[in-house]
């Protein structure tokens, strides 16, 4: 493939997740509890795109979750920070303008190759069009007997395995089966319960 034509697909690809609610990614440092974020995701999480890779505090990190919705986010990530394990939490987050947008994030906590310290990673999609009430923030815990988050979570790895990698093209691809496997979780709203 000439890489024009590689540079042309992984525009349209980044267009295409965009388009589909893909807002970013994310990668969190258990114990020093600094996350970073790439460009979209700081701008949504942080309201500022000018901390994308920054090492920034949760809570900075999270400035702009909704207000009623930060307690019980911070704890769910404190329990699975603790043990490691799937991540599936769907909040709200206040933008700019006011207006409240829903976003489902969808990670894996797990130790550093070699038994090092917590690390997680994960992705963040825009599904305020695919819900139609507000729900309550609920991981999903333990072993995944569903397929689709076995799927994610052999996806999140995968992403894991090409950081500090060039091969972005893989990488995007992976965001992809992320998106549609993340909006399938939506769509199925089995994951959270009603207020």
């Amino acid at each position: 493939m000439k890489e024009d034509g590689l540079g042309e697909s992984l525009e349209a690809l980044r267009t295409t997740l965009q388009a589909s609610g893909v807002v970013g990614t994310w990668e969190w440092s258990v114990p020093d509890n600094h996350v970073l974020l790439d460009r979209n995701a700081a701008e949504l999480l942080a309201g500022d795109p000018g901390l994308a890779q920054q090492a920034l505090t949760v809570d900075r990190a999270k400035a702009l979750v909704h207000p009623a919705d930060r307690v019980v986010l911070f704890q769910k990530m404190r329990e699975v920070g603790r043990d490691g394990g799937p991540i599936v939490v769907e909040h709200r987050v206040v933008g700019a303008d006011g207006g409240i947008r829903r976003i489902l994030s969808r990670g894996h906590i797990a130790p550093e190759p070699g038994g090092g310290s917590m690390r997680g990673r994960g992705i963040l999609i825009d599904v305020t069009e695919c819900r139609t009430s507000l729900k309550a923030i609920a991981p999903v815990s333990g072993e995944a007997a569903d397929p689709l988050h076995r799927i994610i979570d052999h996806c999140l790895a995968a992403r894991g395995l090409l950081d500090g990698a060039t091969r972005s093209h893989i990488r995007l691809l992976l965001d992809m089966a992320l998106l549609e496997c993340g909006q399938e979780l939506a769509r199925r709203g089995g994951l959270f319960e009603s207020h």
